[in-house]
C-alpha cells in the first residue's frame, strides 16, 4: 500500500530571526536560506509503483486548493505525475457556475439555475431577489459555486429563507448558484480513464430526507446504497452514456463521479461532476466499481495510478518551445 508523507505544519517551526547587528562575513561565507513551509492541510500520498525510484502523487485534499486546479498546477510545474484530473478539469468541476455553462454548450440537460455574484447582491439585494423569484421561483436551493459536501447550501421556500440562504452561502464563496428544486431521485455514476473512459453501473443512496444535506450524507444511520440503482436497463444505459459525455465535455482524466437527478417523468438532469469523490472503502465511488466488474479497492488505486503515469508520459513528448524548422 502507498505510504503517506505529511507536510510540515506551518506553525511547527519558526525561522530564527537575524541579530539586530549582524556580523560582517566574507563573500565566501554561505548565505542564509529560508525555506517556504507547506500549509497544515498539505497532505499527499507518494506511491512507489513498479520501481522504487518511480513516484506518483495521489492528492488527498478536498475542496479549495486541493481539487480546484491549484494543487494540480503546482504538480504540473514540478513535472510530477499525479492521480486525477488536470488543472482545467479540476477548476471547472469544482466551480458549479462555470461547469454548468460548459455542459449547457454540449446540450446536456440541467435544472434551471442562475449564478449570482457578491457584488451584484450587495449593489441591489431586492433586485436580485425579484429576478430570482421571476426566473427560478420556490422552492429553490442556494449553493456556493465552489464547495462540496452540501456545505453552505440552503433549501428556500420563501423570500425570507432565500435572503438568509444567500447570506449563508456568501460566507463560503463570492459566487453562488441558485437552482430550482426538482422532485425526484439522485443517481450517481463512477467514471475513470483518460482518452477512453469507462462508466460504472449507476448507484443511488436510499434516504427519506427532503434535503440531502451534510448531516444526512455523513451521519444518518438509515442511509444505504443501492447498486445498481433500481431503474430500468434502458435508463441504465442512458445514464452511463450521459456520464461519459459530461466527463469528456469538461476534459476529465483519471476519475470523477457524475451525479444526476431523475425526475418523476423519467428524465435525467445532470447535477454536478465531482472530480475528487469520497474514496474510503465504504464510499460510493469504489463500491460502484466493485459492484460493476469486481474491481477491488486496491486494484482500483492501481488502475488510477496507471492512468496518472500514462498521462504524464504522453505529455513528456510535447514541446513548450518553438521548434527549429526541419
Amino acid at each position: 500500500m502507498p505510504s503517506i508523507s505529511r507536510g510540515t505544519d506551518a506553525g511547527a517551526r519558526r525561522t530564527r530571526k537575524a541579530p539586530r547587528t549582524p556580523k560582517r562575513r566574507s563573500d565566501s561565507s554561505p548565505s542564509r536560506r529560508t525555506t517556504a513551509k507547506p500549509p497544515p492541510s498539505a497532505i499527499f500520498c507518494f506511491a512507489s509503483w513498479r520501481c522504487p525510484a518511480k513516484k506518483v502523487v495521489l492528492p488527498l485534499i478536498h475542496g479549495t486548493n486541493g481539487e480546484d486546479g491549484t494543487l494540480q498546477g503546482l504538480l504540473e510545474m514540478l513535472n510530477v505525475p499525479y492521480v486525477g484530473n488536470g488543472v482545467l478539469a479540476a477548476a471547472l468541476t469544482l466551480d458549479k457556475a462555470m461547469s454548468k455553462l460548459a455542459l449547457a454548450q454540449a446540450g446536456i440537460r440541467q435544472v434551471e439555475h442562475r449564478a449570482v455574484r457578491r457584488e451584484r447582491w450587495l449593489a441591489d439585494e431586492q433586485g436580485c431577489i425579484a429576478w430570482l423569484e421571476d426566473t427560478i421561483g420556490y422552492p429553490c436551493y442556494v449553493k456556493p459555486s465552489s464547495l462540496g459536501s452540501s456545505i453552505g447550501i440552503s433549501r428556500c421556500e420563501n423570500r425570507g429563507e432565500l435572503t438568509a440562504g444567500i447570506a449563508e452561502a456568501l460566507q463560503y464563496d463570492a459566487k453562488l448558484v441558485v437552482e430550482r428544486e426538482l422532485p425526484g431521485r439522485e443517481i450517481q455514476v463512477a467514471v475513470m480513464g483518460n482518452e477512453e473512459p469507462v462508466a460504472s453501473l449507476p448507484g443511488e443512496f436510499i434516504h427519506d430526507n427532503r434535503f440531502f444535506d451534510f448531516a444526512s450524507k455523513y451521519s444518518d444511520p438509515r442511509l444505504r446504497m443501492s447498486i445498481p440503482a433500481e431503474i430500468g436497463e434502458a435508463l441504465i444505459g442512458q445514464v452511463r452514456a450521459l456520464a461519459l459525455q459530461a466527463y469528456r465535455t469538461l476534459g476529465c482524466e483519471g476519475l470523477a463521479r457524475v451525479d444526476f437527478f431523475l425526475d418523476r417523468d423519467g428524465l435525467l438532469y445532470l447535477n454536478e461532476i465531482n472530480a475528487l469523490p469520497g474514496f474510503t472503502s465504504a464510499s460510493m465511488y469504489p463500491v460502484m466499481w466493485e459492484k460493476t466488474d469486481g474491481t477491488t479497492y486496491a486494484k482500483l488505486i492501481e488502475r488510477l495510478i496507471d492512468y496518472a503515469f500514462a498521462r504524464h508520459e504522453a505529455r513528456q513528448s510535447l514541446s513548450y518551445e518553438r521548434l527549429a524548422p526541419c
